[in-house]
């Protein structure tokens, strides 16, 4: 029995050596294969992250000058608006002048009519 238990421990020791050099040699090296590829991903997320903080600041910028882009935008609409009513209220006020210097024509030439007449009439009546 003593035999036995002797070749146990040894089989065990000699596996538990087994295990720790294939752990050494196999899985070691391939947690630091991944490390370092853990590394190379942190490294260049830092990288990304780092070239981003500038084009925060850009967005920022962009969007306040957006800002100002729409509120310009929205003061030269209502200029517009207000051009256009002046336009149309000239448009109407021309055309009530052409009204009324067509009427002002009218009493001229009525007017000169008339005045004729009273030459006319004047010189008739004259010894």
């Amino acid at each position: 029995m003593g035999s036995f238990l002797w070749w146990f421990v040894a089989g065990v020791l000699v596996g538990w050596l087994a295990e720790w050099l294939i752990d050494w040699f196999w899985w070691r090296q391939r947690a630091s294969g991944r490390k370092s590829e853990a590394e190379v991903m942190v490294a260049n997320l830092r990288g990304q992250v780092e070239r981003l903080t500038p084009l925060e600041g850009q967005v920022a910028t962009l969007q306040a000058q957006l800002n100002e882009s729409v509120v310009e935008r929205q003061a030269l609409q209502a200029a517009l608006q207000a051009a256009e009513e002046s336009q149309r209220r000239l448009g109407d006020e021309a055309a009530e002048a052409a009204t009324h210097k067509k009427a002002l024509d009218e009493c001229r030439a009525t007017c000169a009519e008339l005045l004729a007449r009273l030459e006319a009439r004047s010189e008739a009546e004259a010894p």
